[in-house]
């Protein structure tokens, strides 16, 4: 009997710790590319790469690194907090991970070049 307990905990817990790392970390690198979009005035186009490790989000616009941030993601909801660049304002986003594709959505953001790239459009896993 105890061994079934034991087994049914074990199965229970591998059950639920991919369940709250999914939920509670965004890992790895995604890439969007924005194009000629008028509204930007040219200025973010080429492509954006964000690289996410425990607690940090670097930002990278054609090959060069342009920003890196502290970030708290808590569920659904990313706070980025500063940065190196030209923005050291908080940002706060949600976001939505569907297989291999991110979107962000703006809460509050006072940095517009940030959210222009943020909200964008797809980053793409790569």
């Amino acid at each position: 009997m105890k061994r079934l307990v034991a087994v049914v905990i074990a199965v229970v817990a591998m059950g639920l710790v991919p369940a709250a790392l999914a939920s509670g970390t965004l890992s790895g690198r995604y890439k969007t590319r924005i194009a000629a979009d008028p509204a930007l005035h040219g200025g973010l186009n080429g492509t954006w790469v964000l690289r996410f490790t425990p607690r940090h989000v670097t930002a990278s616009h054609d090959g060069k690194v342009v920003d890196r941030a502290r970030d708290r993601i808590r569920g659904d909801k990313i706070t980025i907090f500063g940065g190196s660049g030209s923005c050291g304002k908080t940002g706060k986003y949600m976001f939505k991970l569907t297989g291999a594709k991110l979107r962000f959505t703006a809460v509050s953001d006072p940095c517009l070049p940030r959210r222009d790239v943020l909200t964008h459009g797809p980053f793409h896993k790569v």
